[in-house]
């Protein structure tokens, strides 16, 4: 046969076999009906499985390791000797291996404020010698309770532990008056402890470690020391009046006069006033002072002749005399030493910085982060255009910022004219107040 016939033989019998596979999977379909396509009937139900769970086997447990099993002995837990107590934490610690340090400090209204840290917390708090015991503002107490214990208060190198502190409402009250809210009030635990010398100007306080300390810095030619005693837990300073009238008062650096007098010390030595208004601007925590201001011929202290002082006569029950206040110090340097019973007055460079009262007549203080007209003196320069209550909003011609540039602004030289733009019942005014001497 030939080639060709042969090849096309083997074709054709490959197709027939493909035919036949074909056929032979799935239904027929008769020839002539449509493809129904795949059917999705229900299909019968298989036999359900069977509803015994399988138990799987558990693991064997894991044995337990020979180093960690139950400890059968121990020793015997310690007891302290008969009598042994720990020894107490002392009042107070100094971190330091210097004999002294120094700290800033800021001058607002004449009061003194002071950086501390007070159970970690940085805080701000007024110094003030005349107070017993320090005191703290409810917002920055650790408890409501009165007193509380401080667990450290710490100023510089040295660390009071276990302080105990009043509670008083400070922070208000030194933002209204004084322009600047405080956290609380150091008081004399510092004082008793160590020497402390305070500078005005520039403002800093320097705390010597002991009276050693403090007789190894050479004190200068000009320095004054003067006796002092502490009485009800307040140093206080001989002070004689005109006419030879003594007084013991209170060394207080919170207070912005040049002394304070108790009206019954003033009536008892009829003390005579160069000039007086029936006003006192003195606050206190919690409180604000009544009385009236004055201006008396001089007074002394030691050897230290101090003329025309300016002082405050308060009407009010005291246990003291009055206070010698920031009016008459802040001309000098000021050492406290009441370890050893001294304090010493320096001179500073420069003339006596003269203690005026406010030229205007204006009582300013500060209310919701505004300076506002508190009152006014009768017949004084501001009474002609000023009220209570009153907002001020510029000062010649500079927006009122704070309330110390304000009030040195209306104390300049008399005869000054000061322009003052404030806002009364929603409306702005304008004016110029010509500046005299009151006091």
């Amino acid at each position: 046969m030939p080639r060709p016939v042969r090849i096309v033989g083997v074709v054709i019998a490959l197709a027939i076999v493909s035919v036949a596979a074909f056929t032979s999977v799935g239904p027929s379909v008769a020839i002539g009906q449509e493809n129904p396509g795949p059917s999705f009937a229900p299909q019968p139900a298989t036999a359900a499985p069977s509803t015994t769970p399988v138990q799987t086997a558990l693991p064997n447990p894991i044995s337990r390791p020979e180093d960690a099993r139950g400890i059968t002995q121990t020793t015997a837990p310690f007891v302290p000797p008969s009598g042994y107590s720990p020894p107490p934490v002392p009042p107070a610690l100094w971190f330091s291996n210097v004999a002294s340090f120094s700290v800033p400090c800021q001058l607002h209204s004449s009061r003194i404020y002071l950086g501390v840290v007070v159970d970690g917390r940085p805080q701000t708090f007024l110094l003030d010698s005349s107070a017993p015991y320090s005191l703290i503002d409810p917002a920055a107490a650790p408890s409501r309770d009165a007193p509380i214990k401080l667990h450290t208060l710490q100023i510089g190198n040295v660390r009071f532990n276990s302080l105990l502190a009043g509670v008083a409402k400070i922070s208000a009250g030194a933002e209204t008056f004084l322009g600047k809210p405080a956290d609380g009030i150091l008081g004399q635990e510092l004082f008793l402890n160590y020497p402390v010398r305070v500078d005005y100007q520039p403002c800093s306080l320097t705390v010597y470690r002991d009276v050693k300390a403090l007789l190894d810095a050479s004190p200068p030619p000009d320095a004054h020391p003067l006796p002092l005693r502490i009485i009800n837990g307040q140093p206080q300073l001989a002070v004689t009046f005109d006419g030879g009238r003594n007084a013991q008062l209170v060394v207080d650096t919170a207070s912005d006069a040049d002394a304070d007098l108790s009206q019954e010390f003033w009536t008892q030595n009829n003390l005579a006033a160069i000039a007086a208004v029936p006003e006192l601007r003195r606050w206190l925590p919690n409180t604000q002072l009544s009385g009236a201001t004055a201006r008396v011929s001089a007074f002394s202290v030691g050897s230290i002749a101090f003329d025309r002082p300016l002082v405050g006569v308060i009407y009010t029950n005291t246990r003291t005399s009055g206070y010698l206040g920031d009016g008459f110090l802040q001309n000098f340097s000021v050492l406290f030493n009441e370890p050893a019973l001294q304090l010493t007055l320096t001179p500073t460079a420069g003339n006596r910085r003269y203690t005026n009262y406010d030229r205007s007549g204006a009582w300013l203080v500060i209310r919701s982060n505004a300076v506002v007209v508190k009152s006014v003196l009768p017949n004084s320069p501001a009474a002609k255009m000023l009220s209570p209550g009153d907002r001020l909003i510029a000062v010649n011609g500079q927006p009122v910022n704070d309330l110390d540039s304000v009030r040195a602004l209306l104390a300049a030289t008399p005869g000054t004219s000061v322009s003052v733009t404030f806002e009364r019942g929603g409306k702005q005014h304008s004016g110029s107040i010509a500046l005299k001497t009151l006091l």
